[in-house]
């Protein structure tokens, strides 16, 4: 049987002879579920698990003698009807098979038949020390054991378990504890991505494949858009960039309904087969969808099914105005036709709000929605937890900056002014968790940044340049890796990917894009040696910056002497200690709203919250 050896990074998280395959945390695994060991036992149920769409598994274990008869591996699941695939060894232990189960109607057992496919890991002996992961996401199911991958491609339906909770068992029917011993036993599960590349490492469906060089977050998106582009780049010119050395590893897009978008993400996908996108049910249709509408918005985008991570139902409801009290209807209605079609089972539906849902967002933990929503949005956090779907959010610290230039490097996620939180940003994710908890306790729905930028350029705001993008997006990317930080390995897309100059707003909206409307690279969001065009800043080549540096530490020596002769033996020194710095996260309570022929909102700020306590240390 054909066997492919993984190509993935490989972290030693808890000092494994085997290597482990998945980037997992020790935090994020005691998330979920974790021992030290475990030791084979009748019954032997050791945890359990809420089943979302996305669920990784990895654990050791030692073989140290035979039985005559199938033995139980492990299974996560209460009985057949929601048993996730399971491992089990063979009589002898000559091999190990793991079988598809629930992902097929027709199953009639656990074993092996034809009715339930499997198969072996390994033709020979299990006696002895093994290393096992496993991979399940809504197009196929990646297990590798002992270095050696196996992958089963396909749509799965997993409607039968998706938000129940199950029994984790390992080694629970014919095992004792002379025969097997488990340990680092590591189980996560997600709403909408794997923690590795794994499930798509072995698929080579596409003409082109596309290499993960890429050193960019794994959960990092784009938002892109070229509707409000003087001269729209076609598909050819955007596939250029999306598989230049730069993006070639990017896999999440978000689109905002245009009519060019199918045939974008199409070209997209055409080079990259990992790619997942995020479409758009238009604003201007919300208020009045109806079942036909969405089933023409399925037949639209029908061929690319296999690819859809999620759909979005309008955008930002309060700048385009959307009537609050329809959305869980509407939410329902779109879930029940998409439901409806072959392929779309594993679709999700949510809906991008702005920062005006909420109330209080200072102190962080005390974060509300407004009154009014409420009720409302306990409704969609329900639905979101029943179909495993994320609560969407665009989350702008840019928009806080003109009223709090004296904490910029805060709001830029500088690592020296971190305090409570990493950053502005980290803060304001954390309110939108506060707040979800607030309507709906423990309510388990993950949180997707669906939207987040800075623009490069303003005749208004002098801190909308080059330099601050570069810092955001790079501070971004850093924190989105940094396991202490708030936004560690969440889904964040950038807005945008393009600049687009007939946007309306205030002058800073047509330049939030990472590139140029004809497609250069602005902005070095890698942290490495990319050109950027800086709009309004010059650029230095090597030798220049190298003077410019000397200079500047020549004039700091100067000034540093003659202050300290002028004020350092007769003054008392005065300084601030930022960490005592609070500030109320939530950006922009009121935008003042127009909305462009494809009902994309654009907003100026019209009124902003601060909330600042500055103590001195004399």
């Amino acid at each position: 049987m054909a066997s492919f050896r993984l190509a993935v990074a490989i972290l030693s998280i808890f000092s494994l002879t085997a290597a482990t395959t998945i980037p997992l945390s020790s935090s994020n695994c005691n998330a979920f579920y974790q021992v030290a060991s475990e030791t084979a036992a009748w019954g032997n149920s050791v945890g359990t698990l809420t089943f979302k769409n996305y669920i990784e598994l990895e654990f050791d274990f030692t073989v140290t003698a035979t039985k005559g008869w199938w033995t139980n591996v492990f299974r996560i699941g209460n009985d057949d009807n929601t048993r996730l695939p399971g491992a089990y060894m063979a009589p002898n232990a000559e091999y190990m098979n793991i079988h598809q189960t629930l992902y097929y109607s027709s199953y009639t057992s656990w074993y092996p038949n034809d009715n339930n496919p499997s198969i072996s890991l390994t033709s020979s002996s299990m006696v002895g020390s093994h290393h096992f992961y496993m991979a399940i996401s809504p197009n196929k199911i990646v297990v590798t054991f002992d270095g050696n991958t196996q992958t089963w491609a396909g749509s799965f339906d997993r409607s039968n378990y998706v938000g129940t909770t199950q029994n984790i068992y390992f080694a629970d029917n014919a095992f004792d504890s002379a025969n097997v011993v488990f340990s680092n036993i590591c189980v996560r599960t997600s709403s909408s991505s794997l923690l590795s590349d794994s499930s798509s490492a072995t698929t080579t469906t596409s003409s082109s494949p596309v290499s993960s060089s890429s050193s960019l977050p794994s959960q990092l998106g784009f938002d892109l858009s070229v509707g409000l582009q003087d001269d729209p780049l076609s598909a050819s010119e955007i596939v250029e960039v999306t598989t230049s050395s730069l993006l070639n590893g990017v896999r999440y897009y978000k689109f905002y309904g245009w009519d060019t978008d199918h045939d974008i993400a199409a070209a997209i996908i055409a080079k990259n087969n990992d790619a997942r996108i995020y479409i758009e049910i238009l604003p201007g249709l919300v208020n009045d969808l109806t079942s036909t509408q969405v089933a023409s918005f399925v037949e639209t985008w029908d061929d690319l099914s296999n690819y859809i991570y999620c759909i979005a139902l309008g955008n930002e409801p309060l700048l385009n105005n959307i009537n609050m009290d329809v959305l869980p209807t509407k939410l329902n209605l779109v879930y029940s036709e998409i439901r409806s079609h072959s392929g779309w089972e594993n679709v999700m539906v949510s809906i991008p709000f702005s920062q005006n849902i909420f109330d209080v967002t200072y102190p962080v933990p005390d974060s509300t929605f407004k009154s009014s929503y409420k009720s409302v949005l306990s409704s969609i956090i329900g639905i979101y937890k029943t179909y495993g779907a994320p609560f969407s959010i665009n989350i702008y610290p840019f928009f806080v900056a003109p009223y709090l230039p004296d904490l910029m490097d805060y709001i830029l996620g500088e690592a020296s002014a971190a305090g409570d939180y990493s950053s502005m940003l980290g803060a304001q994710y954390m309110a939108t968790y506060y707040a979800m908890e607030n309507v709906y306790g423990n309510n388990g729905v993950e949180i997707v940044v669906t939207e987040t930028g800075w623009s490069t350029y303003s005749s208004t705001y002098d801190f909308a340049t080059t330099s601050n993008a570069n810092k955001y997006y790079q501070n971004t990317l850093r924190l989105m890796e940094d396991s202490t930080s708030e936004i560690y390995n969440k889904r964040i897309y950038f807005f945008e990917l393009f600049d687009e100059s007939k946007k309306g707003g205030g002058d800073w909206e047509q330049h939030f894009g990472v590139y140029s409307e004809t497609g250069s690279l602005k902005l070095d969001i890698s942290g490495s040696a990319f050109t950027a065009e800086d709009e309004g800043t010059s650029t230095y080549n090597a030798t220049e910056i190298a003077l410019i540096v000397i200079a500047i530490l020549l004039i700091i020596t100067c000034c540093s002497v003659a202050v300290y002769f002028k004020y350092g033996r007769n003054k008392d020194s005065v300084t601030f200690d930022h960490s005592d710095i609070k500030v109320n996260e939530t950006p922009v309570t009121n935008k003042e709203e127009t909305t462009n022929d494809n009902n994309k909102t654009e907003y100026d700020i019209e009124e902003i919250e601060v909330d600042m306590e500055i103590e001195t240390n004399e």
